[in-house]
């Protein structure tokens, strides 16, 4: 995830998107790739932060109750921020003078929805995320601007790009490509 725009906004993102992970109450129930320890639980771009799940929601547990009235934190999650368990993996944060930029895995696609409620919130900045999920076989580019969508384009992931991100000794174990022409 890429940001730009003028200093004193980018500020107030980052210190609106340093926060923690969101808490339910039944968190036994979760298969989250992060550990228990209360130490974790602190992220410096949290979509907890900057889109919260409601507070119904947390109480009623990540797999929700059998309640129809109450959604389920992993339904929550995908319907607010478009994946589930929010930013994953090692979490990286750099800092420019005009620009912000976060490294970060997510589960099974890009949180463009998130970004959807974020953007006009800050509408002098640039958000642009460039994203490949390759397991499913598809990678793109999301960008928006207060609440213009300015590019929103997906494609198939083809064997160069998994050269070019893991190296061919990986690609050539690890996925099953026809040959490109």
């Amino acid at each position: 995830l890429d940001i730009t725009g003028p200093q004193t906004d980018l500020d107030r993102f980052r210190d609106a998107a340093e926060g923690e992970r969101p808490t339910y109450a039944k968190e036994h129930d979760i298969n989250l790739p992060i550990s228990d320890d209360d130490e974790d639980r602190h992220e410096v771009l949290s979509f907890h932060a900057l889109v919260p799940i409601p507070e119904e929601i947390l109480e009623a547990g990540y797999n929700g109750k059998n309640n129809a009235l109450v959604q389920s934190g992993h339904g929550a999650e995908t319907t607010l921020w478009g994946v589930k368990w929010g930013a994953c993996g090692e979490i990286t944060r750099y800092i420019g003078n005009t620009s912000l930029s976060y490294s970060f895995e997510t589960a099974w696609g890009p949180p463009c929805r998130l970004i959807q409620t974020v953007a006009p919130q800050y509408p002098t900045l640039r958000f642009h995320i460039n994203y490949m999920e390759e397991g499913m076989c598809f990678k793109g580019d999301y960008v928006q601007k207060g609440e213009k969508i300015l590019l929103d384009h997906s494609s198939e992931v083809v064997y160069s790009d998994i050269v070019g991100m893991y190296g061919k000794e990986y690609a050539d174990e690890y996925y099953n490509f026809e040959e490109e022409e």
